[in-house]
């Protein structure tokens, strides 16, 4: 009996000790979540000793109590899942400009933390789970520890108030030899619960530790997902800034290209407009030059087809040149015969060397050659008709007034038509002029020819006593015929004498050469005329109308700069 209250005894006082253990082994609870931080954290996991999983007593009674409980089956042994490794953060990469401004268009729609984080949030709930888990094992060993003391007590009070005598129990006491192999078994039963329980206690201590560094790795993580966040701000405004930067230099930039192109493109369309005048311009030149080539050729060939009829020929360019040039000569003889023009008053001449600057003895002769060929040429080349005296002048009013203005004096414009009229005109008038017949026509002539003759021989004898009546009437009459003979022309042959005051082309030395001295200083106006010229207008088969050319230029005094 002693021997099995010292086994209570000690049955008791290592009871005692698996409550006090088991309060030691309380946790603290965690922190909710607790983000992930870079790398692989790995929880190490603590080896339980394995515990038996059957109750030796299941359907043993002792003294009249109820067989004793059956044990839970704990499934708090050795934990053999792999330790847990967390999801390593992956490195951040260098984002280009594009990247940024595609990712901070909408920043409203940015992820929340929740979502960017998810790795560490599932990272921190696994460890919470673990935790949990660990709590339950910690519950079973209590609740086992609570059956076994329960099962201990239900003994114990079986054992001291048994009573083999008593007749009102309900059941055979056990055998007295059994109850010490009992408490043999439940003696042994209880030190490896203790041991269990002591496995148990450095486990969770272990565990704790592990708990506290695995907490200031997630306080350090933490931190560093917060400095991270901040600085994540800071590039999202510094990149918010530089794309705004950008964005408004993208904007000068697309503004100056686009009114560059404007600008570019308003001169393509003013060159491209300036190009299609300018070719609708020559092409219409060209039409207009072709047609009147057309013309002109056609013509030509009529009235090369007319001339071929009337037999007419006209006269060469060289013919008519050396005609001209040999009245001119004949006027010059006459005029530089005279000796000390100069000496003497110059009488007629006063007006004309008045123009010319410190006159010479030429200039006198050519001034007076000048008066010469001024009354010849009002004359004879004046009109085509003014050669017939007042006969002549019906017919220049006639011709311009079928062919031209109605203004005397002014020849029409040269065509196939008025030119026709005019050499025709003159062909029937020479050929009354050559019959044996008196006419009117012939007197009218002849009148005129002689008041050309008086002219000249009054304005000889004013500058000169000498008697030049037969080379004056040589002169007049070589004047009647070149009249004539230019006025049957199919071509327009022209003699011009330009009038005092008219704007000429000092470079046109084919219509104008000047008489002036080399040192006078002049500008291009006529100021007095010496001798005429010759224009051709026309071919000689009378076409091309549309074409001149001077054949001799005009001798002129141009007018002199006054100082």
């Amino acid at each position: 009996m002693d021997n099995e209250q010292s086994e209570d005894s000690k049955f008791i006082s290592m009871t005692g000790d698996a409550p006090e253990t088991r309060h030691s082994a309380s946790q603290t609870p965690r922190t909710a979540e607790q983000p992930q931080q870079q790398g692989a954290i790995q929880i190490r996991r603590v080896p339980v000793p394995e515990r038996r999983t059957q109750n030796p007593i299941t359907s043993q009674t002792m003294g009249g109590c109820q067989s004793a409980p059956e044990r839970s089956t704990s499934s708090g042994g050795q934990n053999d899942s792999s330790p847990i490794h967390a999801i390593p953060e992956l490195p951040r990469k260098k984002l280009s400009l594009g990247t940024l401004r595609k990712g901070y268009t909408h920043h409203e729609e940015r992820p929340s933390f929740q979502e960017r984080h998810a790795s560490v949030i599932a990272y921190v709930q696994r460890l919470e789970e673990d935790r949990q888990n660990y709590e339950n094992q910690l519950r079973r060993p209590k609740h086992n520890q609570e059956e076994i003391d329960n099962i201990f007590s239900s003994v114990l009070g079986s054992v001291a108030n048994w009573n083999p005598y008593d007749q009102s129990a309900r059941r055979e006491p056990p055998e007295p030899h059994i109850i010490p192999e009992y408490i043999q078994m439940l003696q042994k039963k209880l030190d490896e619960q203790c041991r269990y329980s002591s496995a148990l206690t450095t486990s969770i201590a272990e565990l704790k530790a592990d708990m506290g560094g695995l907490r200031g790795d997630v306080n350090a993580k933490t931190a560093d997902i917060v400095r991270l966040e901040k600085k994540n701000i800071e590039d999202a405004r510094t990149c918010e800034a530089k794309i705004a930067r950008n964005t408004a230099s993208h904007k000068v930039e697309i503004s100056r290209i686009e009114s560059s192109y404007s600008n570019t493109l308003q001169d393509l369309e003013k060159a491209h407009s300036a190009k299609v005048q300018q070719m609708q311009r020559q092409f219409d030149d060209t039409s207009r030059n072709a047609r009147d080539e057309h013309n002109a050729e056609k013509s030509r060939l009529q009235n090369a087809l007319l001339t071929t009829v009337d037999g007419f020929k006209p006269m060469a360019d060289r013919i008519c040149r050396q005609q001209l040039e040999d009245l001119r000569g004949s006027i010059h003889a006459l005029v530089f015969g005279l000796d000390n023009l100069g000496q003497e008053d110059p009488g007629p001449l006063r007006s004309q060397i008045a123009m010319i600057r410190n006159p010479q003895n030429k200039d006198y002769k050519n001034a007076l050659e000048g008066c010469f060929w001024s009354i010849i040429f009002r004359g004879m080349f004046a009109t085509p008709f003014c050669s017939l005296g007042e006969y002549g002048d019906a017919f220049m009013d006639t011709w311009t007034g079928l062919f031209g203005k109605g203004i005397s004096y002014q020849w029409p414009e040269a065509d196939t038509r008025s030119e026709t009229w005019r050499y025709v005109t003159l062909e029937a008038i020479e050929q009354d002029l050559k019959s044996s017949r008196p006419s009117n026509l012939k007197s009218s002539y002849e009148a005129n020819r002689q008041s050309v003759i008086s002219s000249l021989s009054s304005l000889y004898s004013q500058v000169s006593p000498e008697n030049k009546s037969r080379e004056i009437r040589d002169v007049v009459d070589k004047a009647c015929q070149l009249a004539l003979a230019f006025g049957k022309q199919r071509c327009r042959l022209q003699v011009l004498a330009p009038q005092p005051g008219d704007p000429i082309d000092a470079r046109d030395e084919d219509a104008y050469f000047s008489l002036n001295h080399s040192s006078d200083r002049v500008i291009p106006e006529v100021q007095l005329v010496v001798k005429p010229g010759l224009l051709k207008v026309g071919d000689g088969r009378g076409g091309s109308f549309g074409s001149s050319v001077n054949m001799s230029p005009s001798a002129v005094y141009l007018k002199i700069v006054a100082n």
